[in-house]
């Protein structure tokens, strides 16, 4: 770990030299910003080459240092074609006149707390065997796909409400295209994992068309893409499979748009068929433009980061309102109806406008940004602090998952992974939350699935 301390402190230096270099110089804001975004991106990539070589068979590790490879990447190119985004809400003129500094203080604490997380999870985090080796090559692991697309039909069909049980029923979902994946994956035939993987992920994925949720529908697409990806290793091939891939995402964009405008606030019910149409036929070149620029906009949280960092500066630290709903909402409401509805996305748009909460006039939530919402809540010693407690609460809720075998702790961290990608864009509190939540589940799969491995039901 004396290694990884060194690159940040390089990272730290470089960074200083980066800001103060911009500040005497009349670059424009769009190139400091790349700038900086290259800087983070070169820190990330060399972070993914130091922990691939020592823990290169810990999956949350590689997605998460994948993943904010790939974002940085992004951020380059969104900061190049859009430049720095400016907030939808008046700020003051201090906020324009320090720019620079509260973008790099930003995304200085953002660089801090990946930093802090990483060393507590691998420091806690028990050695192991390559769990990457484990297969599903067996026929029951078919069958529990075919099961749960069973059960979305018939939850389609009889328009079942989930209700609390939708945590459960999102870990499942996770569980089901990790299973698809290793087992499309361990099958003899190349044909046969491509055809496997993509009808049973498109099957999952017809089934989700209405919900208006990106995951849900995207997500059962990604095995027959990754096998794809891994088994075209040509750089024609893989370039093509990489715009392919980008450009259903814009389209998925625009159908998920479409239903959030037309019928998640409409009492008219519209058929899958019919929202397909109003995502095809009623949509412009530029709207497309828009929704490639939504999908950039999502993954370059730089203006959130920023803008967090600024409103805390300026009005003080809120811990009771960061890190104290913490507490409550560990507790099921089950034990407790009529426990607070905490909705940090909301409250955080008022904060931003300088306006006292009212449930009744939300119009949209913000991300505040996961570390610099610690930094909102006590500063720096708040992202030091809380970084290293998510870390070591991650990497010992895996240590109790693997008591109870490799493959159940192969999809919890396949889980946690899925976490991470959101991670940015979720309250601490709810980050929490999910970690703690999702283990218990685990373990209770665990139990249950050792009980009829036992009895032979």
């Amino acid at each position: 770990m004396i290694k990884h301390f060194i690159y940040f402190l390089i990272f730290l230096f470089s960074l200083l030299s980066l800001y103060y270099f911009l500040s005497f110089s009349e670059l424009s804001p769009r190139l400091g910003v790349t700038a900086l975004h290259c800087f983070i991106l070169i820190y990330f990539v060399i972070l993914k080459s130091f922990f691939k070589t020592k823990f290169h068979n810990y999956i949350f590790i590689n997605v998460l240092l994948y993943f904010l490879v790939i974002q940085r990447g992004v951020s380059i190119f969104d900061t190049i074609l859009f430049g720095f985004r400016e907030y939808q809400i008046p700020l003051s003129a201090d906020y324009t006149k320090n720019l620079l500094l509260n973008i790099f203080k930003s995304e200085f604490i953002f660089a801090l707390g990946v930093f802090c997380l990483l060393t507590s999870f691998t420091f806690f985090l028990n050695k192991r065997k390559e769990t990457n080796l484990i297969t599903f090559a067996n026929n029951r692991y078919l069958i529990f796909v075919l099961l749960y697309i069973i059960f979305l039909f018939i939850k389609r069909i009889s328009k079942i409400d989930l209700g609390a049980l939708s945590q459960v029923f999102n870990i499942l979902h996770i569980m089901c295209i990790v299973i698809l994946f290793k087992y499309s994956d361990s099958l003899s035939s190349k044909k046969f994992r491509l055809y496997i993987s993509f009808l049973l992920g498109l099957l999952i994925t017809f089934f989700y068309l209405d919900s208006g949720m990106k995951e849900l529908i995207i997500l059962p697409l990604l095995p027959f893409l990754v096998l794809l990806f891994k088994h075209y290793k040509s750089r024609k091939a893989r370039v093509l499979i990489i715009s392919s891939s980008f450009l259903l995402l814009i389209f998925l964009q625009a159908y998920i748009t479409v239903i959030r405008l037309n019928v998640w606030d409409n009492s008219t019910k519209f058929s899958t068929i019919e929202i397909f149409k109003m995502a095809t036929e009623n949509i412009s070149f530029d709207q497309y433009t828009f929704f490639f620029d939504v999908i950039f906009s999502r993954l370059n949280l730089t203006n959130s980061h920023t803008i967090t960092t600024y409103i805390t500066d300026r009005d003080g630290f809120v811990p009771n309102e960061v890190f104290g709903p913490i507490i409550y909402t560990l507790i099921p409401r089950l034990f407790w109806p009529d426990k607070p509805v905490f909705r940090p996305g909301e409250i955080h748009t008022f904060r931003i406008r300088q306006e006292e909460y009212d449930f009744n006039k939300v119009v949209s939530a913000s991300a505040a940004g996961f570390f610099n919402e610690q930094y909102l809540g006590f500063g720096f010693f708040g992202v030091i602090s809380f970084s290293l407690f998510y870390g070591t609460l991650i990497s010992l809720c895996i240590n109790f998952i693997s008591k109870g075998g490799f493959k159940i702790l192969l999809i919890s961290e396949y889980y946690f992974s899925y976490l991470m990608l959101r991670l940015d864009e979720t309250s601490l509190v709810y980050s929490v939350l999910s970690i703690i939540s999702a283990t218990f589940i685990f373990i209770f799969l665990q139990k249950f699935s050792f009980i009829i491995k036992n009895n032979r039901y």
